[in-house]
């Protein structure tokens, strides 16, 4: 082993690789270090000068390092990223789930309260929304859909990897899908058209039908509004992500979703990022 490289050394080594791409280069790089030798953050951090490297692993950290400093989403480069504490598989296929998104879950939490209610994902890419749902609340009911194929394949596999029973189905939004249930969760595409190729190189990797809310972002916010009333129950309520870094961007989805009852949800930096809505009474 008089040829290995200590850990330590090797971390140093990808974050001044990293740091003129990434915001956090150190944190990268125990990422990168963990997921390539399979351990914790907390094991690589209690042995970080013990532990020593086989030249295949110390290449393998490089090379990933090495794409990602290039623009590559280091959750590709990986292949997995983690959402709320969960494991989830990634590719190019599926949208890469962000910290954000994680408010939809634990909003509808606090509704479900421990009830076994059915819940459809919709729009689920990865799957991590629906697979989170389902581990943390497993006496819901718990169906998936997506119009990508690819999307679900990742989808159904990430299901598998955690032990979540869901019921995966191909579907345009809310068509052809049958009955009704009490909690509807979407994260749709609300990105400008115009928008798109002025994005970070990274976000540029990612599927642009995941992307992409039309013309003026929109989009699929007018569709859902139309079609939540044909699988939403009478008491049920539907949690949909949203960016509003203005108030007319706010006001602009008062006005489409103004045949509900509806509140902003706030993300921890206090943005309004979901919109939770229910029928008027």
């Amino acid at each position: 082993m008089s040829n290995s490289q200590r850990l330590s050394s090797k971390i140093k080594e990808i974050g001044k690789i990293l740091e003129a791409r990434r915001p956090n280069p150190n944190w990268d790089a125990m990422e990168i270090a963990r997921r390539t030798l399979r351990t914790s953050r907390q094991e690589i951090i209690l042995n970080l000068g013990t532990i020593l490297l086989s030249k295949d692993d110390s290449d393998k950290m490089t090379g990933i390092a090495t794409r990602v400093a290039g623009g590559f989403p280091l959750e590709y480069a990986l292949g997995v990223t983690s959402f709320l504490g969960i494991d989830i598989k990634v590719t190019p296929s599926v949208l890469i789930p962000r910290p954000d998104t994680e408010i939809l879950v634990l909003e509808a939490e606090k509704a479900i309260n421990g009830r076994a209610l059915k819940i459809i994902d919709i729009c689920t890419g990865s799957g991590c929304i629906a697979i989170a749902l389902k581990k943390r609340n497993p006496q819901c009911e718990v169906t998936a859909t997506d119009i990508s194929q690819d999307c679900l394949k990742i989808a159904r596999e990430n299901a598998t990897i955690n032990g979540t029973g869901i019921s995966f189905l191909q579907a345009d939004l809310t068509k052809n899908i049958n009955g009704k249930f009490d909690v509807l969760i979407c994260n749709p595409p609300y990105i400008p058209t115009k928008e798109i190729p002025l994005l970070e190189k990274e976000i540029s990797y990612e599927p642009i039908s995941a992307l992409d809310g039309g013309k003026d972002g929109f989009e699929y916010y007018r569709k859902l509004s139309n079609e939540i009333p044909d699988v939403l129950s009478e008491e049920g309520f539907a949690i949909i992500e949203v960016d509003c870094p203005k108030n007319e961007t706010a006001k602009k989805l008062e006005k489409i979703f103004e045949n509900y009852s509806f509140r902003f949800v706030p993300d921890i930096s206090g943005n309004k990022r979901a919109l939770k809505l229910w029928r008027k009474k």
